[in-house]
């Protein structure tokens, strides 16, 4: 696993949801049990015990403070159990003390789990480099070559006999980076001919050195040992397979079945959306205050011949801005594409899990949203009152409402970024419209684009609001046939 700079998270989740605990094999407790207890010892190491019923929060939502939300990112990917750890500056937005926890926590985790730990810290105090006792490795990097990698107790002594000297009070971490600062580092006197100065000298320097040669020995003794143990690979597989959940695949990167990962995502998508209801609030709003201006525009619309492009033109309304609301989905998704990416990056679920469960919990807001605005719409108007016509009128709106919101969801997909996804999808939406079979009837279609009405959601959702209010409609005659000039004689019997 890898933790980088930047933080990802859903942040309409109370802290305690946002840790994936997983449950390792052999322990005699419930999984309820295990996730909890793991959460309390994260929650109290990183001092976060008085924010754990706190949604994480983020720009536009309150929430944890900042480091707070630092420390629930690092606390979360500790939580992952990963048998090699890359740390990318993570202690950066921290304070001192919570970055001494930190590294703590990394110290204890690493000696207990039997874990590799890789860890880059920008500024690191003493205190925290003491951590890094005789058994650790540290690596200087200059200019992508090694200048050093061994021993993190001799790595100041090192540069020291090299011919380079610490400031006053400088720390280890400060030091054995600043031999790689031409404007920082300092020779010691009778040294300045012979210190290694480019990147190539220190790497160099580094290979013919007693710490070189000891690194190249441990690599050999390493491989020696593999080599002559080869039941290590066959007990290595089997500890991986005791991880898996018991209907999880053996051959899988994801250590549970696809049901609990449903189960867990599902379960997540409902905490989020309960997080922060002010969109769907949002949402009720404006479909309610279209419903009621939409409705008192054609209202009360008579049974009458007059009246059957008004009845039309209501029916196609509502497939369209039902459409158009549905581009909404194309930010939303953007905005929780790294959160999604990180945790299939980290083997947590698989990606067509996070879509499905968005789509089941979206189910019943698209339900509740379009009720409003159906009996709002319907009534009105004063289309066909029955109880079959009205729900099969809320059927279609409320199947076209989630197709619409599907097909710019696959528009999304599609792109690397919002403003291309939303381009496209203004153009595709302009085509559906057009070709929905109202503005543009089938007998006025190019030919050559003729094609985009069959392939058109919104078409067959129109023709079928459009047959489901006039198969039963019988209207009056607005205007007598024939009439006009040279038909004065006709009398009214003839028309």
């Amino acid at each position: 696993m890898i933790c980088t700079p930047s933080d990802e998270r859903a942040y309409g989740k109370p802290v305690h949801d946002v840790l994936p605990v997983g449950v390792p094999p052999g322990w005699n407790m419930s999984r309820s049990h295990y996730v909890l207890g793991v959460a309390r010892i994260l929650a109290v190491v990183f001092g976060l015990r008085h924010v754990t019923k706190t949604r994480v929060g983020d720009e536009s939502l309150r929430g944890v403070s900042g480091g707070e939300k630092k420390r629930v990112s690092l606390a979360e990917m500790l939580a992952l159990r990963g048998l090699l750890g890359a740390w990318d500056n993570s202690t950066r937005g921290l304070d001192a003390s919570t970055a001494l926890e930190f590294v703590r926590a990394l110290r204890i985790a690493t000696d207990i789990g039997r874990l590799a730990t890789i860890l880059s810290i920008f500024q690191a105090g003493e205190s925290l480099y003491e951590h890094f006792d005789k058994r650790e490795q540290v690596c200087v990097l200059y200019k992508g070559r090694m200048a050093y990698f061994g021993r993190a107790d001799q790595a100041r002594q090192y540069f020291i006999d090299m011919g380079y000297e610490p400031a006053d009070r400088q720390t280890s971490a400060d030091f054995v980076v600043s031999v790689t600062d031409p404007h920082a580092r300092t020779v010691r006197p009778g040294y300045e001919e012979r210190v290694p100065r480019t990147p190539e000298e220190f790497a160099k320097c580094f290979l013919n050195s007693p710490a070189g040669e000891a690194n190249r020995k441990d690599i050999e003794d390493y491989r020696a040992l593999l080599a002559a143990d080869p039941k290590r690979r066959e007990v290595y597989r089997a500890s991986v397979h005791a991880e898996h959940a018991r209907r999880a695949p053996k051959r899988s990167v994801y250590t549970v079945s696809i049901s609990m990962q449903a189960k867990a995502v599902m379960v997540r998508r409902v905490r989020i959306f309960r997080g922060n209801l002010a969109p769907l609030v949002v949402q009720i709003a404006v479909f309610w205050a279209q419903g009621i201006i939409m409705g008192t525009v054609f209202y009360n619309s008579p049974e009458a011949t007059s009246a059957y492009f008004s009845r039309g033109g209501v029916l196609f309304f509502a497939l369209l801005f039902s459409a158009l609301s549905a581009m909404a989905e194309i930010p939303a998704l953007f905005a929780q594409r790294p959160i999604v990416i990180k945790h299939y990056r980290a083997a947590m679920y698989h990606p067509f899990i996070e879509a499905a469960a968005l789509t089941l919990v979206d189910v019943p807001v698209t339900f509740l949203i379009m009720s409003v605005f159906s009996v709002i719409l319907y009534f009105l108007v004063d289309l066909q009152r029955t109880a079959s016509q009205f729900f099969i009128f809320f059927l279609f709106i409320i199947t076209m409402a989630i197709t619409m919101k599907a097909w710019f969801r696959a528009v999304a997909a599609a792109f690397g970024s919002p403003a291309p996804a939303q381009t496209v999808a203004g153009i595709l939406l302009l085509g559906l419209v057009l070709y929905t079979g109202y503005t543009l009837p089938k007998k006025s279609m190019i030919g050559a684009l003729r094609w985009i009405s069959y392939i058109n959601p919104l078409r067959y959702g129109f023709e079928g609001i459009i047959t489901n209010e006039f198969h039963t409609l019988n209207g009056l005659c607005s205007q007598l046939v024939p009439s006009g000039p040279g038909y004065e004689g006709v009398s009214l019997s003839n028309q």
